[in-house]
């Protein structure tokens, strides 16, 4: 249900300033098309080159873990000897980790799993530092009503998600006021070309292969053009977010050259290296006028929701249900009871 409905960049409020957040970051799904430990190689390839450019190259400024402190567990089971390197990064908010241990879909596991599963990223990720204050989703199919409520009750006031928006992002924009059935809201940050939409700059194809291959910067300056031809008039504050990275990616080296390369062909436009924090921070600060949408949030008209997910390998499924079950209605009652 859509609801006081606002007026933003691109109907008429052209005396707005762009600003172009690039958001270096990497999805990572632990198990899918590989077995687990076959992704958790790659994981490991992909966080050591993060380390390397991030301490060799101080102008690499940003990067975001994907929203799930379980990535933290499954490189340092490995380079257990990197903690501290990954500490003084989130410390120094140049690596955005957490609030989720996991990334959930939403549908799939009980309210209670939810719960436990952002209690849990949030303690893990307090390990090194503050956890991202952004109900990060980028890569869920579909979102409940009642997630902006159970991200309140963390203290978490803005989401950011790609998946899940339909016929209303045409009227809401990128950015609207999104409500629970108890009235409680965020602000959310609606990734209307995916988390994606960035990746790769200066390359024909997102194949993760940087090192060694010179970036075309007339490539990337024309693929940011059409992002922003694309994106400006769904900017209800003038912030236009380009996703540098994809499933799986690793950090591109040469972003910082290319990030200079774009500020001198887009000297209208304000560049900054941001974090789904800072997109946020910009955001508010700059008080635009919002509308806003109360419930669940499946559409599909800027990304499939894969519904799939739903009746596959439900063996699983069941069993989860029934774990899930015997956890909350018996086993930690009954231990509660007992103490």
């Amino acid at each position: 249900m859509i609801r006081d409905l606002g007026v933003g960049l691109g109907h008429g409020d052209e005396c707005m300033s762009r600003t172009v957040f690039i958001l270096p970051h990497t999805h990572w799904d632990r198990e899918w098309y590989l077995p687990f430990e076959r992704f958790r190689m790659r994981l490991v390839r992909t966080v050591d080159q993060l380390l390397t450019i991030m301490r060799t190259d101080p102008t690499y400024e940003r990067f975001t873990l994907d929203g799930q402190s379980i990535i933290l567990d499954d490189y340092l089971a490995i380079r257990p000897h990197q903690e501290q390197a990954l500490r003084a990064l989130v410390a120094q908010r140049r690596l955005a980790v957490g609030p989720w241990y996991v990334l959930p879909d939403e549908f799939l596991v009980s309210g209670e799993a939810l719960i436990r599963n952002l209690m849990i990223g949030r303690h893990k990720a307090t390990r090194f530092g503050p956890p991202v204050d952004v109900g990060y989703l980028p890569d869920s199919f579909g979102h409940i009503a009642q997630l902006p409520q159970i991200l309140r009750g963390f203290g978490i006031t803005s989401a950011m998600l790609s998946r899940g928006v339909g016929d209303e992002g045409e009227t809401l924009g990128s950015e609207f006021w999104w409500e629970a059935l108890d009235g409680s809201r965020v602000l959310l940050v609606h990734q209307v070309r995916g988390y994606c939409n960035g990746a790769a700059l200066g390359y024909p194809l997102p194949t993760g292969v940087f090192e060694g291959r010179d970036p075309d910067l007339d490539l990337a300056v024309g693929r940011v053009r059409r992002e922003l031809e694309l994106l400006t008039p769904y900017a209800r504050a003038g912030v236009i977010l380009l996703n540098n990275g994809c499933d799986h990616l690793p950090p591109s080296p040469h972003l910082p050259r290319i990030i200079d390369h774009l500020r001198r062909a887009f000297p209208e436009v304000q560049w900054r290296w941001g974090t789904p924090a800072e997109v946020v921070e910009e955001i508010i600060a700059r008080h635009p006028t919002l509308g806003a949408w109360k419930g669940e949030l499946r559409g599909s008209r800027y990304a499939p929701l894969i519904p799939g997910v739903l009746s596959t390998r439900i063996y699983l499924k069941q069993a989860n249900e029934e774990a899930q079950t015997l956890l909350e209605r018996w086993a930690e009652p009954v231990a509660t009871a007992a103490w």
